[in-house]
C-alpha cells in the first residue's frame, strides 16, 4: 500500500458524554465535537498529559472540545466543572486512540 493511500481528510466528530452521572446532573448527555485526526503537536501533548500539571491539560483540552462548528467552547474567562471536562477527556482518550 501507498502511504498517500492512508492519508484521509480531517473531519467534525461528535462525542456524547452520557455517563449516568453526568446525565443526571444536567438532565441529558451532554455533546460535544472534536476533529477525528489533530496535528502532531497536539497528540503528543494529549498522550503526555496525564504527567503534566493541570494547567498544561486544561490548554490542551480547550484546543480539542468543540462545537459543531469546529469553534472552541473553552475561551478565555470561560471555565468546565471538573467532572465534565474529566468525563470529556475519558470521551477523548476513546475517540483519538
Amino acid at each position: 500500500m501507498k502511504i498517500a493511500q492512508a492519508i484521509v481528510q480531517r473531519e467534525l466528530i461528535k462525542l456524547t458524554i452520557d455517563d449516568e452521572g453526568i446525565v443526571m446532573q444536567w438532565g441529558e448527555p451532554l455533546d460535544f465535537y472534536t476533529w477525528n485526526k489533530q496535528p502532531i503537536e497536539i497528540m503528543l501533548a494529549f498522550a503526555a498529559s496525564h504527567t503534566d500539571n493541570y494547567i498544561n491539560i486544561e490548554n490542551i483540552l480547550a484546543k480539542l472540545i468543540l462545537n459543531k462548528d469546529g469553534e472552541q467552547v473553552l475561551t478565555a474567562g470561560y471555565k468546565m466543572p471538573n467532572d465534565v471536562l474529566l468525563a470529556a477527556y475519558l470521551k477523548l482518550v476513546e475517540a483519538l486512540s
